[in-house]
């Protein structure tokens, strides 16, 4: 990752695979966030993910659309749940449209 962009990446998935999974998809993200914080030093990382970062009563896509403009990294947790998803299908083409502009 080039060195002026901030460690912040967006953690896309199925939500109903987190569900089935007993919450195991989100503790795979916090202990990524921590492994990816011991390579990168003091600046912190932080990966976004929608049921920690987004507040209760917001605006969920207008949420989900400001941190995939704001992060550097996007992490896809491809299974069948994910690629049968609507959104997460949106938020890949709209993090790919950001590189490539």
């Amino acid at each position: 990752m080039p060195a002026n962009l901030d460690p912040i990446g967006f953690w896309s998935y199925a939500r109903s695979d987190d569900e089935a999974s007993n919450g195991r998809l989100s503790t795979l993200r916090r202990l990524l966030r921590g492994e990816l914080k011991l390579h990168w030093g003091r600046q912190e990382v932080r990966i976004w993910q929608d049921v920690e970062a987004i507040p209760y009563g917001t605006t969920w896509l207008t949420e989900i659309r400001q941190a995939l403009a704001e992060t550097s990294f996007f992490i896809p947790i491809v299974t069948r749940a994910f690629l049968e998803s609507k959104m997460c299908c949106q938020e890949v083409m709209v993090f790919h449209q950001r590189q490539i502009s």
